[in-house]
């Protein structure tokens, strides 16, 4: 059963997308249109950017740190993450 995206999960979605721009040069996400997410999913499908161009659609930031591929980026992400756990990151 499908339901509504939850305030934690978005919160932690604007996050991430603030810390991409700041952090992570060239790489931004945008909100997903869609707050439905699917039985199963945290998140619904959102779009990762590159230097402003479409790269694909992800369905959540473990996905979106695959696709980027920097291992640097990753880990700065974890770990921030996992020293702070009031972190909206976290």
């Amino acid at each position: 059963m499908d339901r509504f995206l939850s305030p934690v999960a978005l919160s932690h979605l604007q996050a991430l997308h603030y810390w991409l721009r700041n952090d992570a040069s060239g790489w931004d996400i945008a909100l997903p249109e869609n707050e439905v997410v699917a039985a199963g999913k945290e998140y619904p499908p959102f779009p990762l950017y590159r230097d402003g161009l479409l790269i694909c659609m992800v369905e959540s930031p473990e996905e979106m740190f695959e696709r980027i591929g920097d291992a640097k980026l990753t880990h700065k992400y974890e770990k921030l993450v996992n020293e702070d756990p009031d972190n909206p990151l976290a």
